[in-house]
């Protein structure tokens, strides 16, 4: 297996990275393999028909979903959530209800939100959660009501067997996410990752600083199932070069990015006691990277890890 939690921010960055109808799309398709791998039905609306305010639905529970992805500012705007959320669950009610339509009954709305790499915008004025209180009394119903940000799908992710996730994640094609990043994202990266590890001690390891041939390094750790993986990720690893030399041309400090690889090999050393191969290169990315960092950020860290590999200050090279 890949790296659960590299998948994971995988599967994350392809919803996320999507607006509108593509967001859209993409969820439903991450809600079919789901419901289908626990024998759940799930049933897709097509919008182009008329949606009806149901976004996709499981019809043995009267579960229903409401999505919003905006591509604009307005996403930072707890009054424009709020209205979208009005909309869509006070015309279902109406379609439900009134007209009888769907399963005539709501067990559970869900309501999907990408804020994108954002937080949920505050609402001091609970304004949202009126809304909802509303809707029911306008209808004399009960039901549940759950507003859910799209990224925070990691927590279910974590939670899952590995196998849903390579499901979901050959369903979705994750693996074609793109691996652009800037020098001031590698630079924010490395000092965030520096307060993550704020308390712990980090040693200085021994290297020799000599190399070989990156295929050659491949064949002899045993990665030939990492072998396309790390070579797709030499132009990432370029960019992590870069990032040097602009930090050396202009004479910033550099301890943060050495105590972030000096963390990365000594981590390594621990693990390969009792792994190797494959399954060393995923443990090293999955104790790496931290539950909240389920996102872009993944990607500069594997980079990261690729490019000490190249220099051969992780895995055997001789």
């Amino acid at each position: 297996m890949y790296s659960k939690k590299i998948m994971i921010s995988n599967i994350i960055n392809t919803i996320i990275s999507s607006t509108e109808m593509k967001f859209q799309q993409s969820f439903v398709s991450f809600l079919e393999v789901v419901c289908k791998y626990n024998g759940l039905k799930f049933e897709k609306v097509q919008p182009s028909n008329g949606d009806a305010k149901n976004d996709g639905w499981i019809p043995e529970k009267n579960i229903y979903f409401g999505m919003y992805s905006p591509s604009d500012s307005n996403i930072s705007q707890i009054k424009s959530i709020n209205k979208k959320i009005h909309d869509d669950l006070d015309g279902l009610c109406e379609h439900v209800y009134i007209k009888g339509e769907w399963g005539k009954e709501i067990n559970s709305f869900y309501f999907i939100v990408n804020t994108h790499d954002k937080d949920f915008p505050a609402d001091p004025e609970r304004i949202i959660e009126q809304t909802i209180k509303e809707i029911k009394e306008k209808y004399k119903k009960e039901f549940v009501v759950d507003v859910i940000i799209a990224k925070d799908i990691k927590h279910f992710l974590l939670d899952s067997d590995i196998e849903l996730i390579e499901k979901i994640s050959n369903y979705l094609d994750v693996y074609s996410i793109e691996q652009e990043f800037s020098i001031p994202e590698v630079m924010n990266f490395i000092d965030e990752y520096m307060n993550y590890l704020a308390t712990k001690k980090i040693d200085i390891p021994n290297t020799d600083y000599s190399r070989i041939k990156v295929e050659d390094k491949i064949k002899l750790n045993n990665l030939d199932e990492r072998h396309d993986r790390i070579l797709n990720l030499i132009d990432a690893s370029d960019k992590i070069d870069k990032y040097l030399e602009f930090v050396n041309s202009e004479g910033i400090d550099m301890s943060n990015y050495e105590n972030l690889k000096n963390f990365i090999i000594q981590k390594y050393s621990h693990l390969a006691i009792k792994y190797s191969g494959n399954e060393l290169y995923d443990k090293l990315l999955d104790e790496l990277i931290y539950d909240s960092m389920m996102d872009s950020r993944a990607i500069i860290l594997e980079a990261i890890v690729v490019n000490i590999f190249i220099k051969c200050d992780i895995f055997q090279k001789e």
